[in-house]
């Protein structure tokens, strides 16, 4: 005998894998979550304040029992248009001078100090 297959409420990205991990209802009715691709668990059920912070972050995730409407929100990507580069020039720097000997000779007090 198979075993019934639950329907998938929704996805939230993997924390073991860059995939999506899909989001059922356990035996208790509570958020679960299974990898396909890495084979990634992710529990909710078992702490009632973890499944009521789940639920309010993931709506659709709510018990069927709970009848909570969830807000459906359409999103639309637009793909970046593309832009040339900007290349600017730095200024060039500016020529140090450098110190003769009789700077040196004054910075130390010697004998051409000004």
């Amino acid at each position: 005998m198979p075993k019934e297959q639950k329907p998938v409420l929704g996805q939230i990205p993997c924390p073991h894998c860059p995939e999506q991990m899909n989001v059922k209802h356990d035996k208790n009715s509570d958020p679960f979550g299974h990898c396909e691709e890495c084979g990634g668990q992710l529990r909710v059920g078992g702490n009632p304040a973890r499944v009521r912070k789940f639920v309010a972050r993931y709506p659709w995730a709510a018990k069927p029992s709970e009848g909570v409407a969830v807000p459906v929100t359409v999103t639309v990507q637009e793909k970046p248009t593309a832009t040339a580069p900007v290349t600017v020039a730095e200024p060039a720097p500016a020529p140090r001078r450098r110190a003769s000997f009789a700077d040196a000779l004054g910075l130390l007090g010697g004998a051409n100090a000004a």
